[in-house]
């Protein structure tokens, strides 16, 4: 599986892009599983009840040139601000993701504020912005930027980064967490070595055929 923005760059991971093409592959056969390989490693998918997809995902990377970062830093709290968002815990989930966490998401006008992090210097290859809000225990509130500069109605890489980012800064000690974004909300499980289980909807928006000249090298 391949991944393109809409700039026309390639992405390594797109996951409410990997529980859809997971449900279109699974509904035209008899398996229950199958693997999906993606720039930002293999991923397991499986059904999980009626339209719902659950991916199984290898364990995220915290180290700084993980991420990647130009720089040695604190991947837990990096020296980066924008307004009201600061000092974001940065972690690669597939691609780099940087979680700032807020009193209310909603009052937070994320265009003005997160392309100055997205766009630091500090991130080379640039990063996805969560802004993040701690409801309860087991929910969070969640808006992304992503790249290369759009705020998304849901993010599921980005959902996966609150959920690590908030256990790692110890807002939260619950391995099961929803997230709650404008476009839904996806169920998160933490399991013991930080690999993680996300289950989420998937629907069709539209259809139709890509016409192709065979003829064309």
């Amino acid at each position: 599986m391949r991944i393109y923005n809409v700039d026309g760059a390639e992405a390594q991971t797109c996951l409410n892009a990997t529980r859809c093409v997971a449900w279109l592959l699974l509904s035209g056969s008899d398996n229950n599983t199958l693997i999906l390989e993606t720039l930002g490693g293999l991923i397991d998918a499986a059904r999980a009840g009626d339209s719902h997809i659950a991916l199984r995902l290898a364990a995220p990377r915290w180290d700084w040139r993980s991420i990647p970062l130009a720089s040695e830093a604190d991947t837990l709290l990096l020296d980066l601000g924008s307004g009201p968002l600061s000092h974001p815990t940065a972690v690669n989930v597939g691609n780099p993701h940087l979680v700032c966490f807020v009193a209310s998401r909603d009052e937070i006008d994320v265009p003005r504020w997160a392309p100055a992090i997205q766009n630091d210097p500090m991130l080379p290859e640039g990063g996805n912005v969560g802004v993040a809000e701690i409801v309860a225990p087991d929910l969070i509130r969640l808006v992304v930027w992503e790249r290369p500069g759009i705020l998304t109605r849901a993010c599921g890489s980005g959902a996966c980064a609150a959920v690590l980012a908030a256990r790692r800064r110890g807002l939260t000690q619950e391995n099961r967490i929803t997230v709650d974004m404008p476009g839904g909300q996806l169920h998160i499980e933490v399991h013991k070595d930080e690999s993680l289980t996300l289950i989420g909807p998937a629907a069709i928006a539209f259809s139709g055929r890509l016409p192709v000249d065979l003829k064309d090298p």
